[in-house]
């Protein structure tokens, strides 16, 4: 039992150091100060992400560093045209997002110096030199009605997308929108969201949801052509569209008829499984000869997705079983638990969001022949039912 609990805690941290190594290297990227690097690491990050939680956190670091990097473009541009007081702003942003960005430091100091040297002239000459004290972030967002006397832009949706109340990953959910779903393009924020009129309703997509960042122009004097709202045969087609889940079921075999089985992914192409059985044969059974065959197994690998709703699992473990060892002399017989090496594989079919089954072949003994496989099955139910971001 203490080698199941090791091998499992083993498994485990592989599994989520992938995940920590693109958190720890994007850190370090920002905290340096690249954040061109911290934003690449982050959507790393992200597509490696093995929950909702973690989405929504790799999502929450890529606009971060995203910020900061445009924030810094238009800090060395009013910087480069003596802009200091736009330049500063600028760069106090950045500092307030990353305290450990020495650069920005050190340019505010120049822009404070700068700003200081202008004041002092001024109060030289006694002339005031007059500064821009605003400047326009964002160009001037058009009604409804001037957008559909001008030039329509739209772009569409490469993967299932949520279209939130605010750009941010944490805001509600307006629509859920399928893949191929072409929406009109109002602008862009400066945290990467681009804002979009759908369905007679205005909210805000991720930019990474979209197919490239070109964006298609149209000319129209007719009222904005939203898509249709999906029918109700389109949404019975929408929710058959399974996406990622996570579950926990029974597990059987023809020997070992006792087990229990994890499962998690759905959403991209890889996932994991791992499961554990045994034939909970007694010695006294095996010793009289009344339950011979017994094992107890782990396996554990990824499972791939072939279709919507199959999955193919593999899966590599460790097995025992104990052997009868006959003493004539002593006229005694005793058990010697003998290891071997397993090697399955299988089929998972979700028939719903909530069940799944599965069947499959399991080895023993893989290192030495490919001996008569035991015949598995089970059935498993998914924790929460989960929904594409």
């Amino acid at each position: 039992m203490k080698q199941y609990i090791i091998l499992i805690f083993i498994i485990i941290c592989s599994y989520t150091t992938y995940s920590q190594n693109y958190y720890k290297e994007g850190d370090k990227c920002f905290d340096e100060g690249n954040y061109t690097c911290a934003e690449t690491k982050y959507k790393e990050l992200y597509k490696s992400a093995a929950s909702e939680t973690d989405m929504q956190f790799g999502e929450i670091k890529i606009q971060k560093a995203k910020l900061c990097k445009e924030n810094l473009k238009i800090a060395n541009q009013a910087f480069a045209t003596l802009n200091y007081i736009k330049a500063k702003e600028n760069y106090q942003f950045i500092l307030d997002s990353n305290p450990k960005d020495n650069f920005a430091i050190t340019q505010i100091e120049k822009c404070n110096t700068k700003i200081n040297e202008a004041e002092t002239t001024r109060l030289n000459k006694n002339n005031p030199i007059s500064t821009p004290s605003s400047y326009p972030t964002t160009a001037p967002v058009q009604s409804s009605s001037q957008v559909a006397k001008s030039t329509i832009k739209t772009n569409i949706l490469k993967s299932e997308a949520k279209m939130r109340k605010l750009d941010s990953p944490v805001s509600n959910t307006i629509y859920t929108l399928p893949t191929g779903t072409q929406v009109n393009i109002l602008g862009l924020t400066t945290s990467g969201y681009y804002k979009v009129e759908y369905n007679g309703k205005i909210g805000y997509i991720n930019e990474m949801y979209f197919i490239n960042s070109e964006i298609k122009e149209s000319t129209t004097n007719q009222t904005t052509p939203y898509s249709p709202e999906p029918t109700s045969s389109r949404k019975g087609k929408d929710r058959q569209k399974l996406s990622s889940f996570s579950s926990l079921g029974f597990q059987s075999g023809e020997i070992a008829k006792y087990g229990l089985l994890y499962e998690r992914g759905g959403k991209r192409t890889v996932g994991f499984h791992i499961s554990a059985r045994t034939s909970n044969t007694s010695e006294e059974e095996i010793l009289n000869g009344s339950g011979i065959e017994n094992k107890t197994e782990i396996d554990l690998g990824p499972n791939f997705k072939l279709f919507n709703r199959f999955y193919l699992n593999i899966g590599v473990g460790y097995g025992y079983y104990d052997k009868i060892l006959r003493n004539d002399y002593a006229g005694t017989l005793s058990l010697e638990k003998t290891g071997y090496l397993v090697a399955t594989s299988g089929l998972m079919l979700r028939i719903s969001r909530v069940i799944n089954i599965n069947g499959g072949v399991s080895f023993m003994d893989v290192d030495k022949a490919f001996y008569k496989p035991e015949i598995t099955f089970g059935i498993s139910f998914n924790l929460k039912k989960k929904y594409s971001y």
